[in-house]
């Protein structure tokens, strides 16, 4: 036993230089296609429902259109509690706060400290040193386009290692009981190898209360971290309810490794094409200008806490969480400061079941 450890140690200690030609070959840079590539519009009436559905109306579509065409939204307008005394369903991004523990960078010095480039790479053993260890596909932020999300899951290194979680299928009445399965079902995929988990809401149903995309990261996460094996599995959430800067930074300090905006990109198609939104370069400067304002307000709420990459922000949970009841905080947000709340499962299955309701009914004023 003792001739064992002697040798492991060093094994260890022995020190290993990583060819460059390993890094030249094992990294893959994915380049966001956001501005070059035209989406393919949804029906008008599938868009409006989709829109009611995950809150992107009224004051939310105000915001959007300032984001692509002005001027990027301040964080702490993000975090600005909604009136407790409205009869409205409120988004679960509305329980997060972001706080602010260091003192604002100044523009220059933020571009220069900060990072938001992405690294997708699993662990391995640590007793061997390959070509393998060196693989990596490296994406230039984590705020994807809808092509860069397909492209990614196609790719060649990830083949037959991704699962995608629907969102918005029948799991059940009970959200903690759905969220357990959609643990089960990305635990499992990972334990056979490194996987790609992509959970997605883009395919909404009529009368069936989908799982918010925020609850099903935090909760799979957890429970990855908890089984030990979340470098072996990378998350990518493909939603219609993330559309500013704050809701990028909660799903992203949650667990997610990139995060696509689908219902963004498709409003913003629209926008476009009704004339509502314009910018230089046409309906390719629009999404760019959003984009770029997006990952703006992004790197603002990184330098509020003191963390300079996009990576090194993922799972931190670096947030407040108000009114949300106990058993909300353990299954998605474990670790995130809370008070006391009297928000549960059985509150935001009412708001989701009003969402619902709400948003297949025939279209008013859009």
């Amino acid at each position: 036993m003792v001739g064992l450890i002697d040798q492991l140690k060093v094994h260890m200690n022995t020190p290993r230089d990583v060819p460059s030609a390993w890094l030249d070959e094992g990294e893959l840079h994915v380049s966001d296609a956001v501005c070059d590539t035209r989406i393919a519009p949804m029906p008008a009436n599938d868009l409006w429902c989709c829109r009611k559905l995950y809150g992107l109306t009224g004051a939310a579509t105000d915001r959007l259109i300032e984001t692509s065409g002005k001027a990027a939204s301040s964080p702490a307008a993000s975090d600005t509690p909604t009136n407790d005394r409205s009869h409205r369903p409120r988004s679960l991004y509305a329980y997060l706060r972001h706080g602010r523990t260091h003192p604002a960078r100044e523009p220059l010095r933020e571009s220069v400290a900060t990072s938001v480039v992405t690294r997708l790479c699993f662990d391995g053993s640590r007793f061997e040193c390959d070509a393998t260890r060196a693989r990596q596909v490296v994406l230039p932020t984590p705020l994807l386009s809808t092509a860069s999300m397909q492209g990614l899951m196609v790719l060649p290194r990830f083949s037959g290692h991704v699962l995608e979680l629907d969102l918005c299928a029948s799991w059940g009445d009970d959200p903690a009981a759905a969220l357990q399965r959609l643990c089960r079902r990305a635990v499992a995929a990972a334990r056979i190898g490194p996987s790609l988990v992509c959970l997605s809401d883009r395919r909404p149903r009529e009368n069936v209360v989908p799982v918010h995309a925020l609850a099903a990261t935090g909760a799979v996460h957890e429970q990855l971290v908890a089984a030990g094996l979340r470098g072996q599995c990378h998350i990518l959430v493909d939603t219609g309810t993330a559309f500013d800067a704050h809701h990028l930074a909660c799903l992203i300090a949650c667990g997610a490794t990139a995060v696509c905006p689908w219902l963004a990109w498709q409003t913003l198609g629209h926008l476009v094409d009704e004339g509502r939104v314009r910018a230089e370069g046409g309906f390719a400067g629009v999404l760019r200008d959003y984009r770029q304002r997006m990952l703006d307000g992004f790197l603002k709420i990184l330098a509020g806490t003191g963390v300079a990459t996009a990576s090194g922000y993922r799972g931190t949970r670096l947030f407040e969480v108000e009114r949300l009841a106990d058993e909300v905080i353990e299954l998605c947000f474990a670790g995130a400061r809370s008070g006391p709340g009297d928000v549960g499962f059985a509150e935001l299955l009412a708001d989701s079941r009003q969402r619902v309701a709400e948003a297949w009914q025939a279209p008013v004023d859009r």
